[in-house]
């Protein structure tokens, strides 16, 4: 790690506690996506959003659509940044 020690040691730990739980975050709201559109009365727009559309139509398995939607958040914020 590049800021391992020194001053910069406390800045690089809880940036990556906080990305840390960013993204744990991220992944819940995508589970529950991925349940909540399996329910026959989801609505329209949850049951053709991407990450229900891995799961029920292309058949990947949850945490297999969670981690592509990390991906593609990953890239777009590459892309952008």
């Amino acid at each position: 790690r590049r800021f391992a020690k020194g001053p910069f040691a406390s800045l690089d730990r809880a940036a990556c506690a906080k990305a840390t739980a960013d993204m744990e975050v991220f992944r819940e709201t995508a589970a529950e996506i991925i349940r909540a559109s399996a329910a026959p009365t989801a609505p329209e727009a949850l049951r053709s959003s991407f990450v229900a559309r891995l799961a029920h139509k292309e058949k990947l398995a949850p945490e297999d659509c969670i981690q592509e939607s990390v991906s593609l958040l990953i890239a777009g914020h590459e892309t952008s940044s």
